[in-house]
C-alpha cells in the first residue's frame, strides 16, 4: 500500500472476497490519506466495506453482454479513460488508458456513413455520458453499420453503454459494449413482402464488396449470410440465366449488372424487369426480377425472382384472361388434347362500341364491356377459355358440340341498359374451326377475325365460319399492297373514263376517273380488292395522285391540241385528307393547270367516310380547292349515316345519289318519292345532282321528270379505257 501513495494519490482500494458469517461476500479495502498533516507526520485510515450488492450488480451489466458481444471496453467516465477491452473483434481494442474520446473517435472510422459517425462520436463522448447520468440516464444505446475492412464483410453493431456510480470513491465507471445484430438487423429489415410472397429465388448482395449470398429459402439467407458469401458476377450469378429465352438474353445480361440495379435503385428506390423462361416442360413463362435496398448506408441490396404469368396474363376489367393468357393457356390445352379440331375459336367484335362511351361515358363502357364478358362464359356456348383481348375484342375457344348457332345469334344480340335507356349492341363474330396441322393460336385468331369481316347482313346473321379462299383474297391483299410501286413505275394502273350526261341535252357533259390495275400475272384486277387494300396500308394517296396526274395530263393535252374535252373528277379517298403533304402537291399542280386557264377542267369526288377527317380542322383544304375554280362533288349520298351532316355543313356543288336508290326505282314506291326529295332538296341549296348507276329507260325517264341534272351509267356507257374515252369523245364532238 507504500508504494500506491508515492505517486501523490490520497486513495487506493482492493476488492476481494472473504467469508463473513458463513457465506462468500465481495468486500472493498479501501486506504485514505490525510492531507491535513505535515510530510513527515502523515494519517491514513484503512476502511474495510461490504461491497457485495454494488459489486454484483455491475457484474451482472457486464456479464449480460459477454456472451453475444464482439467486444467489451470498461471505463472510469469521471476521469476519461479505457480501463481494459476483452473481445473477438481485435479492431474494437482499446489502448491502456486511452481517453474515451480518442478510442470512439479511432472506433467510428469504420462507420461508412457520416451522419451515424457524427451520431455515435456525439454519443458515447465522455462529456456527454456524463451530463446524462446526471440527467438520470445509466444507459444509452445506438446501431450503426461498421465495415471493419475492405475485404470483410460489413455488419450491423449494437452499441450499449451502462453506467454507475462507485459508491466509495463517487466515480462515474461504464462498461461500453458491442454486440453484433447482423441477422437480427437483416430479419427485421427485409422488406414484409420478401415473406409475403412465394419467390423462386432470393439472393443478397453486398454491393460494395460486389458479394452475394443466394438460396431458395429466406430463412437459409438469413442465418447463412456471414457464411456462404460468394462473388456477384453479373448474369452467370443466376443459375436461371440458361433458362432465359434467346431473344432476351442479352437484355437479361444488361438489366442484372450491378450498375443497372443501383442506379434503378438510386432512381425509384426500387428496380424491377420482367423476362421471359423457358421451364422444364418447354413452357414459356414471364419472370420478374425486383431489387431493393436492405440498408442503402452499406449497399445491401436484397433480389427476388417470381413467376408472374398468371398474374400478366389477366384482364384488369374483367378478371378474366388477357390476349397473352389466351394464347398460352389455348397452346397449352390443344397440345394436350388427343383431337384438337374438336375445338373451334370464336373472334367478337362489338361494332358500335364508342357510341356507349359518347353517350353514356367511359365507366358506363367499362360496365358494358363487362356484361358482355359475363354473357361470354355464362352462355350456352359453355367456352372453355375466354379473353378480352383488346379495346372491345373478346376471343372464346370452344368445343364444337356446343357451337349452337342459334345461341351464338343470341349471344350477339346484347343489350346495354342505363338510367332507363337501352342501346343495342351491334356484337359480330368470326369463327375458325381448329386444324390438325400446327398453327400458332395468334394465327387461329386472325383467321376468325377475317371471317368476321366477310359478314354481310349482322342484323340476320352475325357470324361468318372462316374459309380458304378468304385466306387467299387476304394473302393476295398483302401482296398486292407491296406490289403497289412496281405497278406505278411500269403503268400497270390504267386510267378509265366513265361519261356523264347531261340529263336535258342528252349530251356528254363530264366524265369520271376510274382507276384499273391489269397485272402482269394476275390479269385485272378488282379496284374493290386492291383499294382497301392500299388504305389499309396507307399507299392509297400515292395512287390517287397517279391518277390525278394521269387525268390533267390527258385534258392538258387535248387543250393544246384544240381537242374537245370536258371536266373529269378525281376520287380522293379519307386518307389523303390526312396526308398534308398529298394536300399541298394537289394546291400546287392545281396553281399549273390555272396557268393555262384550265382549272374550271378541275373535279374532286369525296365520300362521306371524309367526314371524320375533313371536321378535323382540313374543311380549309376544300375552301383552297373551290377558291381555285375547282368543282367538289359529294359522292355515294344516301350510303351512310353523315350524308346529310355533309351537306349541312361544307359547300359542295354537285351531289352524287348512290346507286343503291337508283337501282330499285321501279321496284319500291318509296324509292321515287325519296329520290325525288333528294334532287329537290339539292336544288333548293344550289347543288346540280347526278344519278350514279342508271341502266335503265326507266330510270333515265323518271330522273328527267324529276329534274336531275346529270345522268352517269350503263345506260349510256361503261367505264372506257383512254382509247375508247378519246373516240367517245370524238363522237360527240361530231354531232
Amino acid at each position: 500500500m507504500k508504494k500506491i501513495f508515492l505517486d501523490g494519490s490520497q486513495y487506493a482500494s482492493l476488492q476481494y472476497r472473504r467469508v463473513l458469517e458463513g457465506q462468500y461476500r465481495w468486500v472493498s479495502m479501501e486506504i485514505v490519506r490525510s492531507t491535513e498533516y505535515r510530510e513527515d507526520n502523515q494519517q491514513v485510515v484503512m476502511y474495510i466495506r461490504d461491497i457485495n450488492d454494488d459489486y454484483l450488480k455491475l457484474l451482472q451489466i457486464a456479464m449480460c453482454h459477454t456472451l453475444d458481444s464482439v467486444g467489451i471496453v470498461s471505463a472510469n467516465i469521471s476521469q476519461g479513460i479505457c480501463l481494459s477491452f476483452a473481445g473477438r473483434r481485435d479492431e474494437l481494442e482499446c489502448q491502456s488508458e486511452e481517453s474515451i474520446d480518442t478510442y470512439i473517435q479511432r472506433v467510428s472510422e469504420m462507420i461508412p456513413m457520416p451522419e451515424s459517425r457524427e451520431h455515435f462520436c456525439q454519443v458515447f463522448s465522455q462529456q456527454n455520458m456524463l451530463k446524462r447520468f446526471t440527467e438520470g440516464t445509466a444507459a444509452l444505446s445506438m446501431e450503426a453499420a461498421f465495415f471493419y475492412s475492405e475485404e470483410q464483410q460489413p455488419c450491423v453493431l449494437r452499441i450499449n453503454v451502462d453506467m454507475a456510480c462507485n459508491s466509495f470513491s463517487r466515480e462515474i465507471e461504464g462498461v461500453l459494449h458491442f454486440t453484433d445484430i447482423t441477422v437480427a438487423y437483416l430479419i427485421e429489415n427485409v422488406p414484409q413482402k420478401i415473406y409475403q410472397k412465394d419467390y423462386e429465388n432470393i439472393i443478397i448482395i453486398d454491393a460494395k464488396r460486389e458479394k452475394m449470398i443466394k438460396t431458395d429459402v429466406l430463412s437459409s439467407v438469413i442465418s447463412d449470410y456471414l457464411k456462404k458469401e460468394e462473388a456477384y458476377e453479373g448474369y452467370r450469378s443466376y443459375s436461371s440465366h440458361r433458362a432465359v429465352v434467346e431473344s432476351e438474353r442479352e437484355r437479361f445480361k444488361k438489366c442484372v449488372e450491378l450498375s443497372a440495379i443501383k442506379e434503378g435503385l438510386r432512381k425509384d428506390k426500387q428496380y424491377f424487369f420482367t423476362i421471359h423462361e423457358t421451364d422444364k416442360t418447354g413452357e414459356v413463362r414471364l419472370k420478374r426480377y425486383s431489387y431493393i435496398y436492405i440498408d442503402e448506408r452499406v449497399d445491401i441490396i436484397v433480389g427476388a425472382r417470381e413467376d408472374i404469368t398468371e398474374f400478366s396474363e389477366k384482364d384488369v376489367l374483367t378478371g378474366g384472361y388477357n390476349r397473352r393468357g389466351f394464347l398460352r393457356i389455348t397452346e397449352r390445352l390443344l397440345n394436350k388434347v388427343p383431337d384438337r379440331t374438336k375445338y373451334a375459336v370464336l373472334f367478337f367484335n362489338v361494332k358500335n362500341f364508342k357510341v356507349v362511351n359518347e353517350l353514356f361515358g367511359v365507366e358506363s363502357g367499362d360496365v358494358a364491356l363487362q356484361n358482355i364478358f359475363k354473357t361470354l362464359i355464362h352462355s350456352k356456348l359453355s367456352p372453355v377459355i375466354t379473353a378480352r383481348v383488346e379495346s372491345d375484342h373478346f376471343v372464346c375457344l370452344v368445343e364444337n358440340k356446343n357451337l349452337d348457332f342459334e345461341e351464338l345469334t343470341s349471344v350477339c344480340d346484347n343489350k346495354f341498359i342505363k338510367d332507363g335507356k337501352c342501346m343495342n349492341l351491334i356484337i359480330r363474330c368470326g369463327i375458325f374451326y381448329v386444324e390438325e396441322k400446327p398453327m400458332k393460336i395468334s394465327g387461329m385468331i386472325d383467321r376468325a377475325k377475317l371471317a368476321k369481316r366477310y359478314i354481310t347482313d349482322e342484323y340476320v346473321q352475325p357470324y361468318m365460319v372462316y374459309d380458304q379462299s378468304m385466306q387467299v383474297a387476304y394473302v393476295d391483299k398483302a401482296k398486292l399492297a407491296g406490289e403497289l410501286q412496281e405497278g406505278i413505275a411500269k403503268e400497270q394502273f390504267k386510267v378509265y373514263y366513265q361519261p356523264v350526261i347531261d340529263t336535258k341535252t342528252g349530251k356528254i357533259a363530264s366524265a369520271e376517273a376510274l382507276i384499273r390495275w391489269i397485272h402482269p400475272d394476275k390479269g385485272f384486277i378488282s379496284p374493290a380488292l386492291f383499294i382497301p387494300a392500299l388504305e389499309e396500308n396507307g399507299h392509297i394517296s400515292e395512287l390517287d395522285f397517279y391518277v390525278l396526274k394521269k387525268v390533267w395530263q390527258f385534258i392538258s393535252d387535248r387543250c393544246e391540241n384544240n381537242k374537245f374535252v370536258v371536266p373529269i373528277s378525281v376520287n380522293l379517298s379519307w386518307m389523303d385528307f390526312y396526308d398534308e403533304i398529298m394536300m399541298e402537291k394537289i394546291l400546287k399542280e392545281m396553281d399549273r393547270f390555272r396557268e393555262n386557264g384550265r382549272e374550271h377542267m378541275a373535279r374532286f369526288e369525296i365520300t362521306e367516310t371524309s367526314y371524320a377527317a375533313i371536321r378535323e380542322n382540313r374543311s380549309g383544304i376544300l375552301e383552297s380547292l373551290r377558291i381555285k375554280n375547282a368543282k367538289i362533288l359529294l359522292d355515294d349520298f344516301g350510303s351512310g349515316f353523315s350524308s346529310f351532316g355533309m351537306l349541312q355543313d361544307y359547300d359542295f356543288d354537285i351531289l352524287k345519289i348512290d346507286m343503291s336508290f337508283i337501282r330499285k326505282i321501279g321496284e319500291n314506291p318509296k324509292t321515287k318519292s325519296i329520290v325525288h326529295s333528294i334532287i329537290g332538296m339539292a336544288h333548293e341549296i344550289g347543288i346540280k345532282t347526278v344519278a350514279e348507276g342508271v341502266e335503265t329507260e326507266e330510270q333515265v325517264s323518271f330522273l328527267r321528270q324529276s329534274g336531275c341534272d346529270y345522268i352517269q351509267g350503263y345506260y349510256y356507257s361503261k367505264p372506257l379505257p383512254e382509247e375508247e374515252f378519246v373516240e367517245f369523245l370524238e363522237k360527240a364532238d361530231a354531232e
